[in-house]
């Protein structure tokens, strides 16, 4: 008994190696595909780039306070702000603040089974190209991403 233990933890070990690798490939696939939207959707001139913003519902006084500052910062320094967002609701948020859609694109993540392009990479026996070993992550959804720029105000 000890010895199936010791191989079960074994193929539990594997399992989240072979999980962890394929996360991280399409997180860096996702990554690569953000920078190269960035490209085409971000100001040609020096800007900030907003990577991260969020607070909690509760919380959204707050959320309207640190972005009437960092909104105030932008325009003191007479830079653009560049965000991408990933909701209507969010894409609402930025809105309110003079941020204005510049594009629009559906991401989705390859698994590290799939091929350089987005297409079905399906067998003769329907596995989709994902091996029995590494249980593929479920939700392959494309997510609608919203590339937004705000111009800076003049004082």
């Amino acid at each position: 008994q000890q010895q199936q233990q010791q191989q079960q933890q074994q193929q539990n070990r594997y399992l989240f190696t072979a999980r962890t690798v394929e996360i991280m490939s399409r997180l860096t696939d996702m990554e690569n595909k953000l920078e190269a939207y960035h490209e085409i959707y971000g100001p040609a001139t020096e800007h900030w780039i907003i990577e991260a913003f969020g607070v909690r519902q509760e919380d959204s006084v707050l959320g309207n306070e640190l972005m009437k500052q960092l909104c105030s910062m932008a325009d003191a320094t007479v830079h653009s702000c560049y965000v991408e967002c990933g909701s209507e609701k969010n894409r609402a948020f930025f809105e309110a603040y003079g941020f204005e859609v510049v594009g629009t694109e559906k991401l989705t993540a390859k698994t590290t089974n799939d091929s350089d392009s987005d297409s079905d990479n399906g067998d003769d026996n329907g596995n989709n190209g994902e091996s029995e070993s590494s249980p593929p992550i479920e939700d392959r959804s494309a997510l609608t991403v919203y590339f937004m720029v705000r111009a800076p105000l003049s004082s």
